[in-house]
Formats: structure tokens, sequence, C-alpha cells
């Protein structure tokens, strides 16, 4: 879905808004309720819809004091971008702003996540990492386990972040590559083993599969998440091997 947009009246400056921004925008004529209220503030990346997605595309090429009317599909609204604050590229962020949107991503992700709504949890977490890839340049590699910024932390939560969307998905070999960047950073995190070791076992490599499970359940003895995994690849295996019992039996006849 993409918003169509005709400019009214051009703004008076040069800075446009991006991921993050605050945005003042002042409704001026609004038939199909697309904003809440005549004038709101709208957070720029607070996208869960396709809608909003494209509203939000549409103010990131506006300039402060421009006047646009938007068509998304069948839907047509008026207004003036006001003003914004931050919105700034990520090159010109500090370090402290490029922690506070990785959280703020991520803590959307895994709301979005519970309500099932996976795509764009994914799209959340893919945006939380953008900023934690750059903030990890920005700080030195022996302070990636600070305690009041803890890098290494939070991007091996992104990454588990990443795996269980991509499970739901049933992309199991990307599920498996990010389980295993969460094992770079935590080789002994049983939550990326047992998520590893399920995407593996759906690409039916078992052995691989059966090792990160039975490691994940030496972590966490009596998780059963971990106990039901592990009785699906036992089921898996007992029937990989009648079919190839099966099988051997046909050629000897």
């Amino acid at each position: 879905m993409e918003a169509v947009r005709k400019v009214l009246q051009e703004g008076d400056e040069y800075d446009l808004p991006t991921d993050g921004a605050e945005c003042l925008i002042e409704v001026m004529e609004d038939p199909d309720s697309m904003f809440p209220e005549k004038e709101t503030v709208l957070t720029l990346g607070d996208a869960s819809t396709d809608e909003r997605l494209a509203l939000e595309q549409a103010i990131m090429k506006m300039r402060p004091g421009e006047v646009d009317e938007i068509r998304i599909g069948n839907k047509t609204t008026t207004f003036k971008l006001v003003a914004f604050n931050s919105g700034l590229k990520v090159f010109e962020m500090s370090t402290t702003e490029k922690w506070r949107l990785a959280n703020w991503h991520k803590d959307n992700g895994v709301t979005l996540f519970k309500d099932g709504r996976v795509d764009w949890a994914f799209r959340r977490f893919s945006l939380a990492l953008k900023y934690i890839i750059s903030l990890a340049h920005d700080v030195p590699s022996s302070e990636h386990d600070d305690e009041d910024m803890n890098i290494n932390r939070l991007r091996m939560l992104v990454y588990l972040n990443l795996c269980a969307c991509q499970l739901k998905a049933e992309s199991f070999d990307f599920a498996v590559v990010n389980a295993t960047k969460a094992l770079e950073i935590d080789s002994k995190n049983a939550k990326a083993l047992f998520r590893r070791g399920t995407g593996l076992m759906h690409l039916q490599e078992y052995e691989r599969s059966l090792e990160d499970l039975k490691l994940a359940l030496e972590l966490e003895p009596g998780n059963t998440q971990i106990l039901s995994a592990l009785q699906d690849l036992k089921n898996r295996m007992g029937s990989l091997d009648a079919k190839v019992a099966a099988a051997m039996k046909k050629m000897f006849q």
C-alpha cells in the first residue's frame, strides 16, 4: 500500500522527519478519520498497519510548514506538518538516542508478537537491530556488556525475537541463522538452543537438533516446551527409521 501525495503548500524549511521523530500535525480535512484529532502528535516508526506505514512514509517526505493532500487506497486526508523534533539520521544520533530507539522498537515488537501480529513484530525487531549495529560501532567492544547499556544482551534478545518470528513464519533456515547469532553472544542460552533445535528439526537435521535440544534441557531441566520438542523429534526420527527400513526391505526382495 502506497500513499499518493499532492503538495498544496510548500514547506519553509529543508529538514525532513525520520524514524523516531515526533510530528505535530494540523488536520484540515479528514473525511475518513485517518487522524484521531484535528491537532495530533504522531511518532514516526510506530506503524503497525499498512495504512499507518504508508502515512508515515508520506510524512517523511514533507517539510515543516508543508500542506499535503494524501490519498491511501480509497481514503483521503489533508493536513499540515507544523513541526517535528528529533528524527535525526542514524549517523547523527547520540548513543543514548540509538539506545532509546533500539529498546523502543524491541518493546513494541514484543507487544505485536504477543498479539499475533508476527510480520509487524518482525519489522520492529529489524529496526531495533539497525540501531544496535550502529551503536556497537560507536561504543568500544570492551564496553558492550556495560550494566547501564548492555549492547550484547539487547542484541541477543533481538536475534532471539527475530528467530521466534521466523519460526512462526516457517522460515526455518533463517531462524537457525538468528539463533546461532544469539548463541555466539551466549553459548549457554537455553532459549536460543531450543529455537535453533526446533528450526533444525524442521529442516530434518535431526542429529544437530537433538544435540541442541538435549543441551537446552540440561540448562533448564523440566522445561515443558523443550520436552515436547524432544518428543516431536523422537517421533520424526522413528518415522524416518521406519521409512528407511521399508526402503531397504524393498531393495532386497
